[in-house]
């Protein structure tokens, strides 16, 4: 299946899957309600970012085949985004506390700064990985706060993702990091089409935590393997 075929594919399964869970949110009552520091005003359904991700999981497979995710260069970036989609679902659903999710999304965080250096044949100093870490959990703590507020999350991933693959195809990169990322942004716009305002849907932890880590993590791949300066992101 072309790349170009397979990002579309990616869009309208993301729409749908995340239409398609919404009606179940809507009846099991997975709702975020609003608290004095929230933007929206009614209950919303929350947890949209679970189909996101599987529609972009499902279109990395088909674009690279389902070997990316324990044998490339993409490995840590896939692996961690499952963790943490895993994780923000169990938070989405049975609230985690602070302390447990912080020392999870910084242990994730830390090992996988340390494996996406060494893609680009580099042997990372602490000082390095430990700062590469910092930018992840920095970037996915500002997409979990601008997931409340309608359509911004997603529009940015998509801008962001987009411009990245722009950029990288002009620097003269590969096919693969352009695609993966605009594997990514497509996903992120399915997805829109429930958050615009007024937002239907709302990523949740499942969403927009992984989103956060995945912006950053593929800014730090990009730099490690020469396909895109860290600056450009």
């Amino acid at each position: 299946m072309s790349a170009v075929l397979t990002i579309m594919l990616t869009f309208i399964s993301s729409a749908l899957f995340c239409g398609i869970y919404l009606y179940f949110a809507r009846r099991w009552q997975i709702m975020d309600v609003p608290n004095e520091r929230s933007s929206h005003q009614q209950p919303t359904p929350k947890g949209g970012g679970l189909p996101l991700m599987l529609a972009f999981f499902g279109g990395v497979a088909l674009v690279f085949g389902v070997s990316v995710f324990w044998s490339s260069p993409y490995t840590p970036v896939l692996l961690g985004a499952f963790f943490l989609t895993l994780l923000g679902v169990v938070d989405d659903n049975w609230m985690l506390s602070v302390r447990l999710r912080f020392f999870a999304y910084g242990f994730c965080c830390v090992v996988v700064a340390a494996m996406l250096w060494r893609t680009g044949g580099g042997e990372p100093g602490l000082l390095l990985i430990f700062c590469t870490a910092f930018l992840m959990l920095w970037s996915l703590n500002l997409y979990n706060f601008m997931d409340g507020v309608d359509g911004l999350a997603a529009s940015q991933c998509f801008l962001a993702c987009c411009s990245a693959a722009l950029l990288a195809w002009g620097n003269s990169s590969g096919p693969a990091y352009p695609i993966f990322c605009l594997l990514l942004g497509f996903s992120h716009l399915g997805f829109l089409v429930w958050n615009w305002p007024g937002a239907r849907l709302f990523m949740g932890d499942a969403g927009s935590i992984p989103t956060g880590f995945l912006v950053a993590a593929l800014a730090v791949l990009g730099a490690a393997q020469g396909n895109l300066p860290l600056a450009c992101w």
